[in-house]
């Protein structure tokens, strides 16, 4: 093989370990991953955002949005699709309040709810993240040349 030849496997063989490396990482965090609905006024249900599913030790979490959980009444259903149907997210919702009492330009916007055992047990079809698979103590580098980049994962409406 000449230089040309070699580079040209090279990279063909750079993108097939992307590709599968890529797909593997995809699999493992879609289940973990769920769109939500809530029902809407004419019976059905609403695709109104996504959340991630996490544990940290015994306890199991949704991790959202606020403005997700600022559209649906406390004593209103939220659901997430699993692979096998529909799990109600039974538990107690937190969300932050807006500064200023405006959700807009709101820079934190965090929701997340406390899964009741029942809840974790519909979402058996599910994964949760376990807290070692994400960064939690990171801190956000600004200074110039670096920067910290991160990969926020939603439920795309037309796929709900």
């Amino acid at each position: 093989m000449n230089e040309a030849e070699v580079r040209a496997e090279a990279r063909r063989r750079a993108k097939l370990l992307f590709d599968e490396r890529s797909k593997a990482f995809l699999g493992w965090t879609t289940l973990a991953v769920r769109p939500l609905f809530a029902p809407n006024d004419s019976g059905g249900e609403e695709h109104v955002g996504s959340c991630v599913l996490l544990r940290i030790h015994d306890a199991h979490f949704a991790l959202t949005a606020a403005h997700v959980l600022d559209g649906i009444a406390d004593n209103e259903a939220i659901y997430a699709r699993t692979p096998g149907g529909m799990a109600e997210l039974v538990g107690i919702r937190h969300k932050n309040s807006p500064k200023f009492g405006v959700r807009a330009g709101d820079r934190v916007d965090v929701g997340f709810i406390e899964l009741s055992e029942d809840a974790v047990r519909s979402l058996a079809d599910c994964r949760f993240l376990t807290i070692d698979e994400i960064d939690v103590n990171d801190l956000t580098e600004y200074q110039s040349p670096y920067s910290t980049q991160y990969l926020a994962l939603g439920y795309p409406h037309q796929l709900a």
